[in-house]
């Protein structure tokens, strides 16, 4: 007896193998340009960090600007950690899609798939958690 696997079954044209590829030749490009901004961001905050905080210790003015500048260190340290996650599953998404685009593997391309809605998954809940806290700024 014949399953139901051709119905959820996902056959890709030369017009969507396009499309995807391209999409995934952007999204690598994408992952790549922000892997590179972050590990630069990182470095000039290894590089300046004691010069950073002599600034912020300077214009905050108390006591305890350096617990303060410690916690805006971790935050910072934990956004590029989330971000550097994020576009490893893009990356990842990027290559998998196109190694499973040029080897005709459906297996490979949907776990592409899967890593993309990985990435988006967690873009949705950071910009959720980014608009959560701008309303309660507005507050």
């Amino acid at each position: 007896m014949e399953e139901n696997q051709d119905l959820f079954e996902f056959k890709v044209d030369d017009t969507m193998a396009q499309e995807m590829n391209e999409t995934s030749r952007w999204s690598r490009l994408f992952s790549i340009l922000v892997f590179i901004l972050c590990s630069f961001f990182l470095l000039i905050l290894i590089v300046k960090g004691q010069q950073l905080a002599a600034i912020f210790s300077l214009q905050m003015a108390t006591s305890e600007s350096t617990a303060v500048f410690s916690v805006i260190i971790i935050f910072v340290v934990l956004a590029m950690a989330v971000v550097g996650l994020m576009m490893y599953f893009l990356l990842r998404s990027a290559n998998r899609i196109k190694e499973g685009l040029r080897l005709k593997d459906q297996e490979l391309f949907n776990r592409g798939l899967t890593d993309m809605k990985t990435y988006f998954a967690i873009f949705g809940v950071v910009s959720i958690l980014g608009l959560l806290l701008t309303l309660l700024s507005l507050l």
